[in-house]
């Protein structure tokens, strides 16, 4: 099998880096959820990385270049027979030989970082990958690698250290500086850091900026630095420019929660209720009693009870 076969079976284990990245950012009762997920739902990783590694392993002499592959070739093919059996330790230790003979060869090690990273998230997988960033001069998907596994064990100056690295590279198509920033919001808000959090997301492109999920943790970030008005602000336009019942039925509800915090009793009524045209919900159902009961309709908190 030559060499220029071997992407096509590699590839069906590379899985795109942003699956292996919290991208998903749901934030529900003040709470960031953490979903794994590629762009678009799925495999999303171009082949641009790999043709760069190819093409600088092929700028070698022609000399050394066949020396190598005569001396190696063994511990390749059996790798890829090992990964089509499923076999992934196996087929990295296969690697591991073929780099003894031959440890500059960037394809190789990345195929061995890519492999590590499909099964484990671990201080393994973080010497894999710092070994390769070490001695690579392009080294910006495999930063991405390295940041999510940091975050795995628990070492988030690491990875925010990686992210920010990364955000400066050439990712080579595996994702977008948006995507990044996302990151980075998610790590800020993880930490409690909500200002630094509201910092990214202000770094964000205007594009996103219109996007449910945006004016959603948007909203949260406001309330959560006790910029009542701001929050109120994000959830009205979260109201107005979207056609689902749920993202209705969230924004109502919190707009009558801040409204009712701000002592405006009149509009988190008004809230409340409409939050109940559109779904049951018994714990709004409540506070609208209460806030009605303030009121002194005590008619109106009675028919809600």
């Amino acid at each position: 099998m030559k060499m220029r076969l071997y992407p096509i079976a590699i590839r069906l284990w590379t899985i795109c880096i942003l699956a292996l990245l919290p991208l998903g950012l749901l934030i529900a009762d003040n709470t960031v959820i953490i979903e794994k997920e590629c762009v678009n739902g799925r495999v999303q990783c171009e082949d641009e990385y790999e043709n760069y590694l190819k093409k600088k392993n092929s700028k070698k002499s022609f000399f050394r270049r066949e020396l190598t592959k005569r001396r190696a070739y063994p511990y390749i093919d059996k790798a890829f027979a090992f990964l089509a059996n499923d076999n992934l330790q196996n087929a990295i230790s296969e690697l591991d030989k073929y780099l003894a003979v031959d440890p500059t060869h960037e394809l190789v090690r990345w195929y061995r970082l890519v492999m590590t990273s499909t099964h484990e998230y671990s201080s393994k997988l973080i010497e894999v990958a710092s070994d390769f960033i070490e001695q690579a001069e392009e080294s910006g998907p495999a930063l991405l690698i390295r940041g999510n596994a940091y975050i795995k064990t628990g070492e988030i100056e690491k990875a925010e250290r990686d992210f920010l690295l990364a955000r400066s590279k050439d990712l080579y198509g595996h994702t977008k500086p948006k995507n990044i920033t996302w990151i980075l919001f998610n790590l800020a808000y993880n930490q409690s850091d909500y200002e630094n959090a509201k910092k990214w997301l202000d770094e964000l492109p205007v594009t996103e900026k219109n996007s449910p999920r945006y004016m959603i943790v948007r909203a949260n970030i406001f309330e959560k630095i006790g910029q009542q008005d701001e929050a109120i602000n994000s959830w009205e336009n979260l109201l107005t420019s979207t056609d689902k019942e749920e993202q209705k039925v969230r924004a109502l509800t919190a707009l009558g929660r801040l409204h009712e915090k701000q002592g405006n009793d009149t509009e988190a009524l008004g809230y409340y209720l409409k939050v109940l045209g559109l779904t049951e919900d018994p714990q709004v159902r409540l506070n609208a009693a209460e806030v009605a009961w303030r009121m002194k309709d005590y008619r109106k908190a009675q028919l809600l009870l």
